[in-house]
């Protein structure tokens, strides 16, 4: 029988025979048992944490990455969620790109992420985990990065520009002749969206840029090369490529898994349909695909998205089938195109472009030969009331 029991019966017996007081018989416990049973706990849990620790450290070298791993970690989860104004207080400057640097401002920086403290963040400014932001970027207000995000380099971002995860941006070019002690650099026009790993690569020319526009799409997976200039509202759609020295004027739309070579130019309202290799210079408003990419028509349904009237993309139907279905070769169906077309300022920059191509343009799909006739399957572009 326990001892602890028996003796408590038998203080109950005496307590009520008057021998002595009710609970005399049972064992007092000392007043800090209590503190002592809970230090006796925290030692144990303690040299079981550290015992743990010791463990993950002996699986590699005394400094090796799996003790900075373990390090790493605990410190983000002591750290907690990120907080607005959490990285301002270590020195980063604020204000818009092109400005200097000012006084703290609120960002939301997680803290995994490597934000240099000489870059200039703008307030609104979002950076995920593992991102890195080099001591050289400028990011202006409301700019949101993804994580694992890369910006090295002269690299300058404008408001509202959505980057996502693992884009790198700033890289040095793929150009042999190169000299990574060059000072260039790469613009982003506001409100443009960067879709998940997109690559675009700094100039190569002293003080360059690599520029894209206002209001860009470029979606997954896509590259803009060195040098490239991109007006406002181009779409680059997945795994297009852009070669270096490229230019695509306004509302240009690029088809997925297209490529154009360097020093290619593509005008405004120009569609290349997917899957297409561009080898020439694509003439504003027209639509083109295939390999080599040929020219089918005028962009219709991009023109009349945009709000262009059904006069005007008439005209420039007319200016089409003047250019690439009169049989003549370029020089003389230019000719021929400036003198004859319907006026308007459409057909003025389709001519003046054709007038610049140094490359050449896009030939139509039974190439530069007399008698060309439009294909079979060039129906969209007749298309042009309403």
């Amino acid at each position: 029988m326990h001892r602890g029991g028996a003796g408590r019966r038998r203080g109950l017996v005496a307590a009520r025979q008057g021998r002595h007081p009710a609970g005399a018989g049972r064992r007092r416990r000392p007043r800090d048992g209590g503190r002592r049973r809970g230090a006796r706990r925290a030692g144990r849990h303690l040299a079981g944490r550290a015992g743990r620790r010791e463990a993950v450290r002996d699986l590699g070298p005394a400094h090796g990455p799996g003790a900075a791993d373990l390090d790493r970690r605990e410190r983000v989860a002591r750290a907690g969620p990120p907080r607005a104004g959490a990285r301002a207080a270590a020195g980063r400057g604020g204000g818009t790109p092109g400005q200097g640097r000012g006084p703290a401002v609120s960002a939301r920086i997680h803290p995994a992420a490597i934000v240099d403290p000489r870059a200039r963040l703008a307030a609104g400014v979002t950076i995920g985990a593992f991102s890195v932001v080099g001591p050289d970027v400028t990011l202006g207000p409301g700019v949101e990065l993804g994580h694992h995000v890369v910006l090295e380099g002269r690299v300058e971002v404008g408001a509202d520009v959505h980057i996502g995860h693992g884009s790198a941006l700033g890289g040095a070019p793929q150009d042999l002749k190169f000299k990574p002690e060059t000072p260039s650099g790469v613009r982003i026009g506001a409100g443009t969206v960067l879709r998940e790993y997109v690559t675009v690569h700094r100039a190569t020319r002293p003080d360059g840029w690599t520029e894209i526009g206002p209001r860009c799409l470029l979606m997954g997976l896509t590259h803009v090369g060195h040098d490239c200039r991109l007006g406002e509202g181009v779409v680059l759609v997945n795994y297009a490529g852009l070669s270096g020295h490229c230019e695509l004027e306004d509302f240009v739309t690029i088809g997925g898994q297209s490529g154009c070579p360097p020093f290619t130019r593509v005008g405004t309202f120009g569609y290349l349909g997917g899957f297409s290799k561009l080898e020439a210079d694509l003439p504003p408003y027209m639509l083109a695909n295939g390999v080599p990419a040929t020219v089918r028509g005028i962009n219709n349904v991009g023109l009349r998205r945009a709000g262009m009237g059904a006069a005007e993309r008439r005209a420039l139907k007319d200016a089409h089938r003047l250019l690439y279905r009169s049989g003549l070769p370029p020089g003389p169906a230019l000719e021929r195109l400036r003198r004859e077309a319907p006026p308007g300022p459409a057909v003025e920059r389709l001519v003046a472009f054709v007038a610049a191509a140094r490359r050449g343009i896009c030939a139509p799909p039974h190439g530069w030969r007399a008698g060309a006739t439009a294909p079979a399957d060039d129906v969209e572009s007749e298309r042009v009331g309403g």
